[in-house]
């Protein structure tokens, strides 16, 4: 007990013990008063009595705090990634054209689902996944930008809808997102809040990442917490992707040279690889001169590749191209030359953000945690993105949003700047969509890396379990919503 406390306990005590003394003058009130001042001395006597027993038990040397919220002894890390706008058919992991070695060593050592199925929209999906409920639960039917008065898509999320890192916080872990949110109601978007449907009210300890759609990779509309920044002023080689990584890295060493037995869950949500499609000069010339034979063709290629790995059925055939979407061979030469560069900036873009992936999976590694972390990596919130139009573009905000016409000469003549930050550039609808695409229905791609020390007879069900088509929307919400 503190010192400050024995002391008031004495002072009580030695209070009450004080001699009564009694005159022969006294008047009848007087001897009520002092009648009533010994009833009160009993008191405080009974009561000092009784803090000292107490002060028996509770003393300097038995310090009694409460206890706090502590998860599971051996309770794994967890590290959820999730692309953007990604076909099925792009990965190298799936049989695509690009290569993403991160992903690909993932699957190598756990699980690869082949029919996970998103909502084919940005907010719907990201809703579900976050919360595990069917998006219409989560009031998000359509992406926020779109919201509208109706049940299940006004784009409020109640609390009766929590995320998993709400529940994971409350169960010890500590708990951060990285990257695209594109989950806060549009009219609740500015400094002016409120913040209850931003990341850090939905269960997040840490944000660092953007609010919408997407963003400029240059110079992102950044936020930490819920304070705008501005990182890449006097950087001219600045950009998200290396920072979001940076970020991510630096806040789970921290985490783990704090609180060594508290795990951790990161969620990595990359703008990579929606428009604008920006990469370093170097990643993009990886892959030059590697789309050159056309979307019909490496449509073709990638469908090989797919059979071989044994993620599509062996007598999968190609759908038929639609009729709106032009065949390569009908293409000028300087068609041909655009919308190859453009390939080759969307996949430097997307293998950009895969290696910086690694770098967050390898700081993991160097820890020694990355045996007792669970990965998730979800390559792609919906499948490919058609808004680059027929012929792709230099700015993607301007031909949707406002209008804007750019014809072939300006396209060619903006080539050598595309991915840089001259540029808010979208490659042709034909692109993504034909080019890695296969006859599944906005299937979603996932690679899983099993915890280590998990039973082997549980990975054996869990792989039984990817062969039920497991979704980014609740199966027990899915029939519901098809109704709505």
């Amino acid at each position: 007990m503190p010192t400050g406390a024995r002391w008031c306990l004495l002072t009580a005590a030695t209070t009450a013990l004080a001699p009564v003394r009694n005159t022969p003058v006294e008047s009848e009130l007087e001897l009520g008063l002092r009648a009533g001042e010994a009833t009160r001395a009993a008191t405080r006597v009974d009561f000092a009595s009784q803090l000292f027993r107490v002060g028996s038990i509770i003393s300097p040397e038995r310090e009694d705090f409460p206890k706090e919220v502590q998860a599971p002894a051996g309770a794994p890390n967890i590290l959820l990634i999730l692309t953007d706008d990604v076909a099925y058919g792009t990965s190298s992991t799936f049989g695509g054209p690009i290569q993403t070695p991160t992903m690909d060593s993932l699957a190598q050592t756990g699980l690869r689902y082949t029919q996970f199925h998103t909502t084919a929209l940005c907010s719907p999906t990201r809703a579900a996944l976050i919360t595990g409920r069917n998006h219409h639960t989560a009031h998000t039917g359509v992406i926020m930008e779109f919201g509208t008065g109706y049940p299940g898509y006004d784009s409020l999320m109640p609390k009766s809808v929590g995320t998993f890192a709400e529940v994971l916080k409350q169960h010890g872990y500590n708990t951060s997102w990285y990257g695209k949110n594109h989950n806060v109601p549009d009219w609740q978007t500015s400094e002016a809040g409120p913040f209850d449907l931003w990341p850090t009210g939905l269960g997040f300890n840490y944000f660092y990442g953007f609010i919408g759609g997407d963003t400029d990779q240059w110079h992102p509309a950044l936020v930490e917490g819920t304070k705008p920044i501005e990182p890449y002023f006097g950087k001219p080689d600045y950009i998200l992707d290396v920072d979001l990584a940076d970020h991510a890295i630096d806040w789970i060493r921290k985490q783990k040279a704090s609180a060594p037995q508290r795990p951790f869950v990161a969620y990595y949500a990359t703008g990579t690889a929606h428009a604008p499609h920006h990469a370093p000069k170097e990643w993009i010339a990886k892959f030059k001169g590697k789309f050159d034979q056309g979307w019909d063709k490496v449509r073709e290629e990638t469908l090989a590749r797919q059979k071989q790995l044994g993620v599509v059925p062996a007598d999968t055939q190609l759908t038929a191209r639609p009729n709106e979407l032009p065949a390569w061979d009908s293409l000028s030469v300087d068609q041909k030359r655009l919308y190859a560069r453009m390939a080759e900036v969307y996949a430097g873009a997307l293998a950009h953000a895969d290696h910086n992936i690694g770098r967050v999976v390898d700081a993991i590694r160097d820890l020694g945690e990355l045996d007792n972390t669970l990965i998730i990596y979800i390559m792609g919130d919906n499948g490919c993105s058609g808004e680059g139009t027929v012929q792709g573009t230099t700015n993607e905000l301007a031909v949707n949003a406002n209008g804007v016409v750019e014809d072939m000469p300006y396209l060619l003549s903006m080539i050598d700047e595309l991915g840089s930050d001259q540029t808010y550039n979208h490659m042709p609808a034909a692109g993504p969509c034909l080019r890695h695409a296969v006859p599944v229905d906005e299937a979603g791609r996932l690679a899983l890396r099993r915890h280590a020390q998990w039973p082997g007879a549980l990975v054996a069900e869990a792989h039984q379990r990817c062969r039920r088509y497991p979704h980014a929307v609740p199966p027990r919400d899915r029939h519901r919503s098809d109704h709505l």
